[in-house]
Order: C-alpha cells, then sequence, then structure tokens
C-alpha cells in the first residue's frame, strides 16, 4: 500500500498528520477549516488548518519509489 496522507483527530485532542503526532489542539463540537496541498515533487504534505500554517512532513508510505496520484481521499 502507498498512502501520502494519514490525517486524524486523535488522542489528547491534537490533530495529527502522518508521524507529526501534535499539530494543533482542537476541541469538541467546533468546525474547522482543514487544507492539505500535496507536493508531488518533494513527496510531502502540509496541513493549513483555519488558513494558517502547521507542519509539512514528508508522505506516509515507506516504499522508496516516486509516488505520483492517489485513488481516494
Amino acid at each position: 500500500m502507498k498512502d501520502v496522507v494519514f490525517f486524524r483527530f486523535g488522542y489528547y485532542n491534537y490533530t495529527k498528520l502522518n508521524t507529526e503526532n501534535m499539530v494543533k489542539k482542537f476541541k469538541a463540537d467546533q468546525w474547522y477549516v482543514v487544507d492539505l496541498l500535496i507536493d508531488w515533487e518533494k513527496q510531502r504534505v502540509s496541513i493549513y488548518i483555519d488558513g494558517a500554517a502547521h507542519v509539512a512532513v514528508p508522505f506516509f508510505t515507506t516504499m522508496k519509489e516516486k509516488i505520483e496520484s492517489v485513488n481516494a481521499v
């Protein structure tokens, strides 16, 4: 499997992106605008929450071949 992005709301009320565990603290019952920007050339994904940049991390996969597309979001 070739995973690009693994985004979730996790333990301790923090959003998580790939292996970056504490991106931003979130509150229950509050809406957020989340943008994930995929850089195919650098094989990285960046997360913006409510318009503010938070972190850019490598793709989730550990495979060595270059990933050039995704088939599900």
